[in-house]
């Protein structure tokens, strides 16, 4: 939701307030709630990649999440070079690890089962 957006419903809410006859405060603050989603509990997730995101690429991630899961998707980063390249994802329960290093360990483990 846009700054003006919220500016408008906040002016309102006060306006509201102080004139309780005029509007219906129940009402402005259930939509104000609705439109901005305050006191709704959001998904946590955290993205590891070996170097550092950018902001347009954390939003973007975090936007296709939101809109993937159907929820408000609150994003961290976190930068780890042992991962060498790629990303670790995890959101809420879920882990999707598209990291070099895990591709590496596991090309590993299936030569040592080749050579047993």
């Amino acid at each position: 939701m846009g700054k003006l957006v919220s500016k408008k419903y906040a002016k309102a809410l006060s306006e509201a307030v102080l004139d309780d006859k005029k509007y219906d405060v129940k009402s402005i603050i259930e939509e104000y709630v609705e439109l901005t989603g305050v006191g709704k509990q959001a998904v946590q997730a955290v993205v590891i990649t070996a170097v550092p995101l950018s902001s347009e690429k954390l939003t973007e991630l975090q936007e296709a999440l939101s809109n993937s899961l159907g929820e408000d998707v609150r994003l961290r980063s976190r930068v780890d070079k042992e991962i060498i390249g790629g990303a670790f994802l995890k959101v809420g329960d879920k882990v999707i690890d598209r990291t070099i290093k895990s591709r590496l360990e596991e090309m590993q483990k299936q030569i040592l089962q080749v050579k047993n």
